[in-house]
């Protein structure tokens, strides 16, 4: 039950999302190719709405990034000692550096959402 809910709360946003920026980024290309100019707001607004749908993207995984840390990082250290037969402390980062890792990417989520929808 629990990774039905994690597909549901951390895949399925990511993939609905991801698929919705690449259908906005396409649909832009072809006007563009079919020779159909946009006016700069227009552009602007596109910019924008792209970057609200990749930021909804990417969102789920800072959220796991911070939330579960812990057990994210002894999850992939287990995985590396089974695969390597070693502990494999060196090779997986902390739970502190994957919650920095999240917490930078909402930082740059933020950061790109006011840059790209600043139309004047």
């Amino acid at each position: 039950m629990k990774k039905i809910a994690k597909i549901f709360v951390f895949i399925l946003p990511i993939l609905i999302f991801s698929f919705i920026a690449y259908y906005l980024k396409g649909y832009r290309i072809e006007l563009v190719q079919n020779g159909i100019t946009l006016s700069p707001e227009t552009e602007c607004k596109y910019w924008c709405l792209e970057s609200i749908v990749i930021s909804l993207a990417t969102f789920p995984i800072a959220i796991y990034l911070i939330g579960w840390a812990n057990s994210f990082s002894d999850w992939a250290n287990k995985k590396v000692s089974n695969l390597l037969g070693v502990y494999g402390w060196s090779l997986v980062p902390s739970p502190w550096m994957l919650r920095i890792f999240g917490i930078v990417i909402i930082l740059v989520e933020f950061w790109a959402f006011t840059s790209n929808c600043n139309c004047r």
